[in-house]
């Protein structure tokens, strides 16, 4: 019994490790529980902000997703933001992943205010997402992404 035990402790020990190992590789940009304004805070939860450009996924979502079937993500431009179209790409930083998958609409032609867009991750990890907007303003965001698992899936 006594060695089943220590084989234990060194098993929880190794486990324990190599999530440590990962999390410090994979430099998450804060998340902030304040929303750009009241009416956003009814969309999300966990605000990521870079200068005047937040983002957060929806409230239905508990974190960033590896979706097959992609995920919603808003934008929000607060005051200052540039004129200029949003474009986005991403990739992942601890693994050899497909690129990150973009659909943004384009019928926003306004320097503040929100924006939806559908990103697909391929795979869970730790991405980095880039986000221009117009021709000089660039930001970037790290993001864990995780699987989807049945339990953060609705019936």
């Amino acid at each position: 019994m006594l060695g089943v035990t220590l084989v234990a402790l060194t098993l929880g020990t190794t486990s324990v490790a190599a999530t440590r190992e990962v999390s410090p590789g994979c430099p998450e940009t804060a998340a902030s529980r304040t929303p750009p304004n009241a009416w956003m805070g009814s969309l999300a939860t966990h605000w990521l902000r870079k200068s005047t450009l937040w983002m957060a996924y929806t409230r239905a979502d508990h974190s960033f997703l590896a979706s097959p079937t992609g995920q919603k993500v808003g934008w929000f431009r607060s005051k200052g933001s540039p004129w200029g179209r949003l474009r986005v790409s991403g990739s992942r930083l601890d693994g050899d992943a497909p690129p990150l998958k973009v659909h943004i609409g384009v019928s926003y032609p306004f320097r503040e205010g929100f924006q939806s867009s559908a990103l697909t991750f391929p795979t869970p990890g730790c991405w980095q997402i880039v986000a221009h907007v117009g021709l000089k303003s660039r930001y970037v965001f790290v993001v864990r992404v995780e699987p989807v698992s049945t339990s953060a899936t609705k019936p």
